[in-house]
């Protein structure tokens, strides 16, 4: 049974996570560097697994890890909260 977290967060639910403009995350998901998913009949929807998104960002973090770092990283978890 699934908990009452979303699995997959949409294009603007993402950005709005990872505090980027929709436009540079559809560019990214565009360009293969971002993890994400189309869904639906045409073009798709693109969604874009929280799991994954939390794993790119832990192996494209440059730096030391930083308590800002984390707090960030865990934001994706509270999107729908």
């Amino acid at each position: 049974m699934l908990s009452g977290e979303p699995l997959c967060l949409s294009l603007h639910e993402a950005a709005k996570a990872l505090r980027i403009s929709a436009r540079t995350l559809y560019e990214l998901a565009h360009q293969g560097k971002v993890p994400h998913l189309r869904v639906g009949t045409g073009r798709g929807r693109l969604v874009f697994p929280i799991d994954l998104l939390r794993d790119w960002i832990r192996q494209n973090a440059t730096g030391p890890q930083t308590a800002a770092d984390t707090r960030d990283a865990s934001a994706l978890s509270n999107v729908n909260k």
